[in-house]
């Protein structure tokens, strides 16, 4: 988890290589993804809504599964340097 400039909670997630970065939230219900700990990973690649179980892909926030049908997580433009993540 990060905090973003506005005070928003973002998700990084990392698939091979590359870091990913969303909103903390789903677009079903606008609520948080996480459990409240930072925890919304289900399994490699898989992203769930800890209120309703739906399923997103990690690598482009696209809703694989639940009442999301159709939507996407919001992505964070993020950029590495030095090592370190930086929003874009």
């Amino acid at each position: 988890m990060a905090t973003l400039p506005d005070g928003d909670q973002a998700i990084l997630v990392r698939t091979g290589e590359t870091v990913h970065a969303f909103r903390n939230r789903c677009p079903h219900l606008g609520i948080n993804l996480d459990w409240g700990d930072g925890r919304c990973l289900k399994e490699p690649g898989i992203l769930v809504c800890s209120m309703h179980g739906a399923l997103f892909a990690a690598d482009s926030g696209r809703c694989l599964a639940g009442p999301c049908a159709g939507d996407a997580l919001e992505p964070v433009p993020i950029r590495v340097v030095d090592g370190r993540i930086e929003t874009a």
